[in-house]
């Protein structure tokens, strides 16, 4: 992403734009600020970034009005609305308050930011890496083992079930391994002690098939088609923490894999499939894992 990191920030407060500015150029990010809408809207015309962050209270509009008027004008960036509550006295112990706010909002921000731009160059095509063979059974285990420990220290069981030969697929190996680590990070955030989360691999015919089941709260039947779109939430999630981009992003690696992703549901909890060409014979000149 080292290319795909140029933030526009339009924030009236200067209090609050130095805390974000600090706690994403912290994180390597190159930030441009606004204190308006308008010239939020000529950079953005002008210099194209990858991402804008709109305070939603700005002096002369709202943040609405500016996005309005970026989609008028045919201005496509991915925006972040900030909605944090502001203090109307200035003294001081009101400003450190409203100061310690948008530190945490900007940690939260750097967060939402990565996944969102990455799901950005994702969607664009911009993020595959050079696909090469790679042993999915040994990348399987290793990003299983930790959650097994995470699922213990939480009274969670983790049953994990890998082939004892490996399964080679063309890959770019961290995209598919945040795939991995997003499938059961939710299964174990939707999964409540003493639950179970369980994930096994196996080669079905020409595909590999990895798997996460989690005995956890499910997904209603009207949320599942919507389950792939950018911020999409289910109306039983809302208490707990999320962004609603993680199967967004496994949706387009997968994509980018030439693979596929399924999901199904019940009061049983949920089921989560990848499937993944296995053959690299392209590359290898004969297939691996056969």
């Amino acid at each position: 992403m080292d290319s795909y990191r140029n933030i526009l920030l339009i924030e009236d407060d200067p209090a609050v734009a130095r805390s974000l500015i600090n706690g994403l150029e912290q994180a390597n990010y190159h930030v441009d600020w606004k204190e308006n809408g308008r010239d939020g809207i000529a950079f953005t015309r002008d210099h194209h970034p990858h991402l804008i962050i709109l305070d939603l209270r700005l002096p002369d509009e709202t943040g609405f009005d500016v996005c309005r008027e970026m989609r008028r004008l045919n201005l496509r960036q991915p925006i972040l609305m900030l909605t944090a509550r502001r203090e109307e006295a200035d003294v001081d112990p009101a400003q450190k308050q409203r100061v310690a706010r948008a530190e945490e909002q900007a940690l939260r921000l750097q967060d939402l930011a990565e996944n969102l731009l990455e799901l950005s160059q994702l969607e664009a095509g911009m993020a595959a890496g050079s696909l090469s063979p790679t042993d999915l059974t040994t990348l399987v285990q290793s990003t299983g083992e930790l959650y097994a420990s995470r699922a213990e220290q939480v009274g969670l069981d983790f049953e994990m079930q890998l082939p004892e030969r490996p399964l080679a697929v063309q890959a770019d190996e961290k995209q598919l391994r945040r795939a991995v680590a997003n499938l059961l990070d939710n299964s174990l955030k939707f999964t409540a002690p003493p639950g179970e989360v369980a994930l096994s691999l196996v080669r079905e015919e020409d595909s590999a098939v990895f798997t996460v089941r989690g005995t956890g709260i499910g997904i209603p039947d009207e949320d599942v088609a919507q389950l792939f779109n950018r911020f999409h939430r289910g109306r039983n999630a809302s208490g707990y923490a999320g962004s609603g981009l993680g199967l967004a992003i496994v949706q387009e690696i997968m994509k980018g894999h030439q693979g596929q992703v399924s999901v199904s549901s019940g009061e049983w909890g949920t089921e989560v499939k990848l499937t993944l060409p296995h053959s690299v014979e392209d590359i290898m000149g004969g297939k691996l894992g056969d």
